[in-house]
């Protein structure tokens, strides 16, 4: 007999997080012995130089060079990346470090994101600051699920609770199923 007397009216609820402190999980990495089946067309690569070639576009450079990572030619993208770090104030800080890891750069360190300070602030601090990430995210990405789990769990951290429940039903609207919503 176990010294455990089981509680029916129990319930459990998971550890609530940012979604930056989620451990990382097995299902997401894949498997290591599994070969990759991704065979990408060569001329897809070449089209996007050629087409940022043509335009000039910031747009189309970044989407060479994210081409270039993918297919593990980034040596083939070493113009376009450059012409990416040459415009840093015009493009967003993730096309920047991408450009950067194309050319084999470490990032700098005012270039990292302010997240890895923010488990040094007090927990209202952390949730204010949580707020203004999470309104960053979703202004440059307004389908972010991840971003709205991140508000609402703030908004509850600070007692919002109406703003929390906004924030959360946003997330269940755009995805779900999403494990991390669900």
């Amino acid at each position: 007999m176990s010294a455990f007397a089981e509680d029916s009216e129990r319930r459990l609820v998971p550890r609530w997080r940012f979604t930056r402190d989620v451990p990382s999980s097995a299902e997401f990495a894949g498997d290591p012995n599994q070969t990759s089946c991704f065979d990408p067309d060569p001329r897809f690569l070449e089209e996007r130089v050629a087409e940022w070639r043509e335009t000039g576009a910031i747009s189309a450079a970044a989407d060479a060079v994210a081409c270039g990572v993918t297919t593990g030619k980034a040596s083939l993208v070493a113009e376009p990346a450059l012409f990416i770090l040459d415009r840093q104030d015009s493009v967003m800080p993730h096309v920047y470090q991408l450009a950067q890891y194309a050319l084999g750069y470490r990032a700098d360190e005012c270039c990292q994101d302010i997240e890895r300070r923010l488990p040094f602030l007090p927990t209202t601090n952390l949730a204010r600051a949580g707020v203004r990430i999470a309104r960053a995210r979703l202004r440059r990405d307004p389908r972010n699920v991840l971003a709205y789990l991140d508000l609402s769990r703030a908004y509850a951290v600070l007692g919002k609770s109406s703003q929390s429940l906004h924030a959360m039903q946003k997330a269940l609207q755009l995805a779900p199923c999403h494990r991390h919503v669900l």
